[in-house]
């Protein structure tokens, strides 16, 4: 006798298998186990990560208590529901500096060694960390388990990125003999650790106009905090002098402690704040976009810190000759009057930049220089060691004698040249190239001078401009750098309705 296939029939609670020949038999119906609510798998997954990184955390001598698991589970939780507005608060902690989170570890060899007994991490890290596990579990159950495109992973800039991580890495085998471990430690945090936080993250978190805007809006809005901040500290003494500095708030130096540091970030922002504003249509909120941007400039130059008078003239001259090329021309007249205005601004940073405070910076600098270039002619292929540069600083003698404390190479290709010799400026030669070559392949498929050409190409000054302020300070492995340059790549995607449609009988 033929065995009768049966069918299958859905009900909210369970699957049922129903024998059609047995329909006027009693109703005899063969029940399955329930389906999982994907809800109660993500969260079962969400506590799956915590302990899994707990365990990994207690083997390394961090002491997790039970309001670290929970509150490490909450954050996971609430990224994974509202990923957008943790990746906006991820953004706006990009120049809080000095809000940071200390995990103290026991007494191990390990831990003192690699750790020096404590785990000191800046919060926008911390909350880098969750959004890294969170669009790890996205991609799992809404792209591998849905074929969900909106969250199919993406990896820019890989090739360049693991070159610069190896390069570091090979560093390791200097003849100089660098502790391994902490070289390598190095090549991962902070090396690694910025390209997957500030690149990777925001390639695949920014992938529509309206998510580029967002990141632009918390950009601006945390550039006009802190140039407020900036402005403030006219009316309350401090040891900066007459020029603009990051005022402690609630005691604590939340944008830094030095003018640089508020610099280096307005010379960023006011790029993004313009670029959000070409982005924009109605006229109303462009022109409040206008005044925040050139509130921003205004407060970089009252800074009076020279990296950020070099940098704001570069983007002003790449932007002149590219960008507002044409209105350039046309308003010439009105742009030398304007910076005539400028003039009692540049005779106070005159005044500055001839002090004996900006002469010993200046002195410093051209010791850290000369240290580097030392470390380098010692071993000019893999260089010093990554990461290694402070603790050779604090070994020369004289230094200590001049200027105290060891400081950090003031310049990212001297540190570079230093730490991973030839090998290591190679990788980050490869880096820029890389990007160059994106944006300029990116910006044919877009309306020349159209809103989305304007604004890639802002941003991409913007990124120049963060790089080039590298170049004389020592955030280089912070998302000031690395933040610019992944919303650039990332603009490249968001972008893409903007493209030009071409005839493919034409190419």
């Amino acid at each position: 006798m033929r065995t009768p296939t049966p069918s299958i029939h859905q009900s909210n609670a369970h699957s049922l298998i129903y024998y059609p020949h047995l329909a006027d038999a009693p109703d005899i119906r063969i029940f399955t186990m329930p389906e999982i609510p994907e809800p109660v798998l993500r969260f079962g997954w969400g506590v799956f990560s915590i302990i899994a990184a707990a365990a990994a955390f207690i083997a390394i001598g961090i002491p997790i208590g039970p309001i670290v698991m929970l509150g490490g589970l909450a954050a996971l939780l609430f990224a994974f529901a509202y990923p957008y507005i943790a990746f906006a608060f991820l953004v706006a902690l990009i120049p809080l500096s000095g809000i940071s989170v200390s995990i103290p570890l026991r007494s191990t060899g390990f831990a003192e060694r690699a750790f020096g007994g404590s785990i000191d991490l800046p919060l926008v890290d911390v909350v880098a960390v969750v959004l890294l596990a969170t669009w790890a579990l996205k991609v799992v159950f809404l792209y591998v388990r849905r074929g969900d495109v909106n969250w199919a992973p993406r990896f820019p800039l890989a090739l360049p990125a693991i070159a610069l991580i190896g390069a570091c890495a090979l560093s390791a085998l200097s003849p100089m003999h660098p502790d391994k471990l902490l070289v390598l430690k190095y090549a991962l945090r902070p090396i690694a650790f910025v390209y997957l936080a500030f690149v990777l993250l925001t390639v695949n978190f920014i992938r529509s106009p309206r998510r580029l805007r967002m990141a632009l809006g918390a950009v601006m809005g945390m550039g006009v905090f802190a140039a407020l901040v900036g402005l403030a500290s006219f009316a309350v003494p401090h040891a900066g002098g007459l020029r603009a500095v990051p005022l402690p708030i609630f005691g604590r130096s939340v944008l830094g402690e030095n003018h640089n540091l508020l610099a280096e970030w307005l010379c960023f922002s006011s790029l993004a704040t313009v670029a959000l504003a070409v982005l924009s249509r109605e006229r109303k909120t462009v022109r409040l976009l206008v005044y925040a941007a050139a509130l921003q400039v205004l407060v970089a130059l009252l800074t009076f810190a020279r990296t950020a008078w070099i940098v704001l003239a570069f983007e002003a001259a790449c932007l002149a000759a590219t960008v507002w090329r044409e209105e350039t021309k046309r308003y010439a007249a009105s742009v030398i009057i304007a910076l005539l205005f400028l003039l009692p601004v540049a005779a106070v940073m005159a005044k500055f930049s001839s002090s004996a405070l900006v002469a010993s910076s200046t002195s410093t600098r051209l010791m850290l220089s000369e240290i580097a270039v030392n470390l380098w002619s010692q071993s000019p292929i893999v260089g010093a060691g990554a990461g290694t540069f402070v603790s050779y600083v604090s070994k020369t003698l004289v230094f200590a004698i001049e200027f105290g404390d060891a400081l950090d190479s003031h310049g990212f290709l001297q540190k570079m040249l230093a730490e991973t010799g030839l090998v290591g400026l190679a990788a980050i030669g490869f880096y820029i190239v890389a990007v160059f070559r994106i944006v300029r392949r990116e910006l044919n498929d877009f309306h020349r001078h159209g809103p989305a050409w304007r604004a890639m190409m802002i941003l991409a000054i913007a990124a120049a401009g963060a790089f080039v302020y590298q170049l004389f300070n020592t955030d280089y492995w912070s998302g000031k750098l690395w933040f610019p340059l992944g919303i650039l790549i990332a603009s490249v995607a968001s972008l893409s309705s903007h493209r030009i449609v071409r005839d493919p009988e034409e190419e």
